[in-house]
């Protein structure tokens, strides 16, 4: 009669940097010199992406570490940035692009506001809307709800509110491009940022 044997997952508490990198390499080689992204490590990684990336302060950051290619570009110009910011635009059919949506699309990896690319981190600007940003958000969304469609102008309960769309807990920016018009209970619906 065979004995019950119980197979234990590796600990991954407490590892050295370089037993992660290590895994990076092995999962990047595993794939065949694709470039590695979160979402192919996690199916194939022994670690969390998530820690890997807070461990080195990015996940651009440890396959640069790991000798890796990074999945964006990094140190792009202004011009360059922008020019990959139109053109996502016209892919998408949109007058406003939102750094999430800007993100799926484009190709670059830099802060949401166009202005901050290559340039040293500015301090962080405050959570709250200044009435000159909401007014400009607001006219950008034709006074209308980002969510449901709804608008003040044909429904008189509406009351519009200015929500970020990146979070602002999740590091998001008080920025024209991380704004949009929402109906109170739509952004009351989404969750607090």
């Amino acid at each position: 009669m065979s004995e019950t044997m119980f197979v234990l997952a590796p600990n991954n508490r407490d590892q050295p940097d370089e037993a992660l990198l290590d895994d990076l390499r092995r999962v990047a080689q595993q794939l065949g010199g694709k470039k590695l992204t979160r979402t192919d490590y996690e199916k194939h990684g022994r670690f969390s992406p998530a820690t890997i990336a807070k461990r080195f302060g990015g996940w651009g950051r440890a396959l640069l570490g790991a000798g890796l290619p990074s999945p964006r570009n990094f140190g792009v110009s202004r011009e360059e940035a922008i020019e990959d910011i139109r053109s996502v635009a016209k892919q998408v059919g949109a007058d406003a692009l939102p750094f999430s949506l800007y993100r799926s699309y484009g190709k670059y990896s830099f802060p949401a506001a166009p202005e901050a690319v290559n340039t040293p981190a500015p301090a962080r600007p405050p959570r709250s809307v200044g009435w000159r940003l909401r007014y400009l958000v607001l006219c950008r969304d034709h006074f209308a709800c980002k969510a449901c469609g709804r608008s003040p102008a044909t429904d008189r309960g509406v009351l519009l509110e200015v929500d970020h769309i990146v979070p602002w807990a999740l590091g998001g920016l008080t920025v024209q491009l991380n704004l949009q018009a929402l109906c109170k209970q739509c952004n009351r619906g989404k969750g607090a940022d």
